[in-house]
């Protein structure tokens, strides 16, 4: 007989203050090389909690919908441009492994 959590995977990803900030440095100076406006870009642990947050002058209101790395200021492909530098300087690996190709096309 399996156990009622069989199927489960549980998954534990630790990151401390110095990880979340190599996160949010490296998805602003991914930013910056593309030339996309002001980000703002927030890093929460598992439990959805707030770890570190950076916002550039300039950079709109931080939309709400924000897992783990939170990018908001441009159009949504350009952020998940500026995040996937931003994860791999953590050891992450992101789902998708590259930004979408047109993502310079993204408009607001």
């Amino acid at each position: 007989m399996m156990s009622e959590d069989y199927y489960v995977i549980r998954v534990k990803a630790e990151l401390a203050l110095a990880g979340a900030e190599r996160v949010i440095d490296a998805c602003l100076q991914a930013g910056a090389t593309a030339k996309l406006l002001p980000l703002t870009v927030a890093v929460l642990d598992a439990g959805g909690h707030l770890i570190a947050f950076k916002r550039q002058d300039g950079s709109g209101i931080a939309r709400g919908d924000i897992g783990t790395v939170g990018i908001s200021g441009d159009a949504s492909d350009k952020e998940d441009y500026a995040a996937v530098p931003g994860a791999r300087a953590a050891g992450f690996a992101t789902p998708p492994a590259a930004p979408a190709p047109n993502w310079r096309d993204a408009g607001l």
